[in-house]
């Protein structure tokens, strides 16, 4: 996402496809893609830690107002827009690190890893939050594990598109 504009309408398109179409797909009672935290993995670089903070738990509020599920959302995509510049950082090479935003395209594998990884801790945090007790981890770790293997593929699908 270059610009401020691009970055608005990426997350009013995401927040819209999340609330309208994504959020019905639910396979099984376990299966449930969030292709909204893309916004999130690919924050520019060069944003501030508090800018990319305040903009993960403002697209969190959107998705939780439009689906009734107040807090959950917010909070594990809050979490997400934390840690995003530090796992990126991690897990990119130095030649990387000063790209616009983390992307399939100059990434290759190391994006494959980032977005596997912050797809995995949203899912996880989110799904943990609304079982709300540890003697479901089990259910927690399946339904993190299916859901964050179908977010994976949509967010593929969409860096291809992109490129």
């Amino acid at each position: 996402m270059r610009n401020f504009g691009e970055q608005i309408l990426w997350f009013i398109g995401l927040v819209f496809l999340q609330v309208i179409f994504f959020n019905h797909v639910n396979l099984a009672y376990v299966v449930n893609p969030f292709i909204y935290i893309y916004f999130v993995l690919v924050f520019p670089t060069k944003q501030k830690h508090v800018v990319s903070v305040v903009l993960a738990f403002l697209l969190g509020f959107f998705v939780d107002a439009f689906s009734f599920t107040w807090g959950i959302h917010t909070i594990a995509t809050t979490a997400l827009g934390y840690f995003q510049p530090i796992i990126f950082r991690m897990m990119a090479k130095p030649e990387q690190l000063d790209k616009p935003y983390p992307s399939l395209s100059f990434m290759h594998g190391d994006f494959v890893k980032y977005v596997a990884i912050m797809v995995f801790f949203h899912h996880f945090l989110l799904f943990l939050i609304e079982a709300s007790d540890f003697s479901l981890i089990l259910w927690v770790l399946a339904k993190t594990i299916v859901s964050s293997l179908l977010t994976f593929l949509f967010v593929y699908v969409i860096e291809k598109i992109r490129k």
